[in-house]
């Protein structure tokens, strides 16, 4: 039965290739027209691109691999009941767990493959968009503010200024912000120079007033300052520093620190998600199996295709439960569990009512 093993197997592995590549090339060029877009309009350059193009791809594909094993197990097994092979596999007497033992085996090495991705791969992405990032802030103010031109940097700010000096620092300068709901503030100063800081890009103001309007008790509140310092907002792809923090280290190097409760959900995270790319494909076969013996495939395959993105919603709500308060950490592993249930559930179903091999052998 090695010969049936390896049979199945490479087909996994033949329309695996195929889906992956299809659903990366549809993440990728997603992802990355929004990150030209953006960069463009902040005046980066080509290469800038590139470089977070290049970091984007192993989170592209840790985000499609669950999605891909699944379908090239459900769409391989489809593909073989409708072509009688497996109903001769069947009628052979090869139980329903016989016949998923090539899936375990694919799904094994898929759990590996997503591990590496999830525990080294990726935060070494993260550590090199990072990397990208703190390049751009850098770039970011210096090369968006001109003299003469209105800059909107971000959602609900604006800045002017009249004109730069050969030092670089800016002769008068404007700037109103009104990102807060309840109140809009304006600034003037008569010269102004950037400051950076550990990938922060801040604006150092001299000799200015501020002017804060309170929309809510309708009042305005003024005084002048000799120098202030405010922090410039940067592209909308450059992500949240702390969190880019714990998701650029690797899990060894997570758990090795000072264990919190931020780096713990990280690591029982990733633990979680890479659970998904052994159980998806088997779960897809094991509805397959038992849906042959009771229901239509496509009805079943449909069944199994619902029961996975159930299964998908039920963890992002678990991971955003956990991120409010850390006491619901078991509900990360929950659909992990509930996908096993399943599949072991499906498998002794078509083990119990499965069709007999002479019924089979008779029927063809």
């Amino acid at each position: 039965m090695e010969r049936f093993d390896f049979y199945v197997f490479r087909r996994l592995l033949v329309q695996l290739a195929m889906i992956a590549i299809v659903l990366f090339a549809v993440y990728w060029i997603n992802r990355s027209i929004r990150i030209f877009n953006t960069l463009m309009t902040d005046g980066q350059t080509v290469v800038t691109f590139l470089e977070y193009s290049f970091y984007l791809i192993p989170q592209a594909l840790n985000a499609i691999l669950p999605a891909a094993a699944f379908w090239a197990a459900t769409y391989s097994t489809y593909v073989m009941y409708s072509d009688k092979e497996m109903e001769v596999f069947q009628g052979s007497g090869m139980g329903p767990f016989r016949l998923v033992r090539p899936y375990a085996v694919f799904g094994l090495l898929a759990f590996a493959v997503a591990s590496v991705l999830l525990h080294f791969i990726v935060p070494a992405g993260h550590r090199g968009n990072q990397q990208v990032s703190e390049k751009v802030r850098n770039d970011f103010a210096s090369r968006r503010i001109q003299a003469g031109r209105f800059l909107f940097p971000a959602d609900g700010i604006m800045i002017f200024v009249r004109g730069i000096l050969p030092d670089g620092q800016f002769d008068r300068i404007f700037i109103y912000d009104s990102r807060d709901p309840t109140s809009e503030t304006t600034y003037f100063a008569e010269s102004a120079s950037l400051y950076r800081n550990d990938g922060t890009t801040s604006l150092i103001m001299r000799n200015g007033q501020i002017q804060e309007l309170k929309l809510k008790e309708k009042s305005l509140v003024g005084f002048n300052f000799a120098e202030l310092k405010i922090d410039l907002p940067a592209p909308s792809i450059i992500p949240n520093q702390q969190n880019l923090d714990i998701k650029s280290l690797s899990t060894w190097d997570l758990l090795g620190r000072e264990l919190s409760r931020d780096s713990a959900q990280e690591a029982l995270e990733r633990f979680s998600r890479s659970l998904y790319s052994l159980l998806f494909p088997l779960l897809g076969v094991s509805t397959l199996i038992l849906g042959f013996t009771r229901i239509r495939l496509d009805i079943a395959a449909l069944f199994a295709t619902g029961i996975v993105l159930g299964l998908f919603l039920m963890g992002n709500y678990a991971e955003s439960l956990t991120l409010a308060d850390i006491r619901f950490w078991p509900g990360m592993v929950l659909p992990s569990a509930v996908c096993a249930l399943l599949l072991l559930s499906f498998l002794g179903l078509a083990q119990r009512h499965g069709r007999k091999p002479n019924a089979l052998m008779a029927a063809d």
